[in-house]
């Protein structure tokens, strides 16, 4: 197995356009990307480069179409004012809600609450909810 140091050393070649630095903070080596126009983790790929199946030449590219799509399809931070209905408030009452719903209810993982509340924000932001309806989109967002 090659040392942290020989993995930073290597070509550009191996891991695209992306330069590796390394630091030593208390014994351990730490790996850093500097990114041009880039936001490849170093660690996403490191372990499985070798395994065909991970496609880690690809996780540069793939990572960049993800945060570049990201970017174009932001959603209005004041999508909540256009709701008739539903307020900041009851959203937060909602949220709180879900949260005592993943960890006592379905012990679900920190990511799903996430996933769930982001889903549930880009529902509210294209379709009118109503008060009725506010929970029901909530816990349908946390379970897809």
């Amino acid at each position: 197995p090659k040392t942290t140091d020989a993995l930073c050393s290597q070509s550009s070649k191996d891991f695209g356009s992306r330069d590796y630095t390394s630091s030593s903070r208390n014994g351990s080596t730490i790996e850093s990307v500097a990114t041009r126009g880039t936001h490849m983790s170093p660690h996403a790929d490191r372990i499985n480069r070798n395994v065909p199946v991970h496609c880690t030449d690809m996780v540069g590219e793939i990572s960049d179409m993800f945060f570049e799509a990201e970017k174009k399809n932001r959603r209005d931070p004041h999508f909540l004012q256009r709701q008739s209905q539903v307020t900041e408030k009851m959203r937060a009452i909602v949220v709180d809600w879900l949260v005592d719903v993943m960890l006592h209810k379905f012990r679900l993982h920190t990511e799903t609450f996430y996933l769930g509340v982001e889903i549930m924000d880009s529902y509210l932001s294209v379709a009118s909810t109503s008060r009725a309806e506010l929970q029901l989109v909530g816990i349908t967002s946390l379970l897809l």
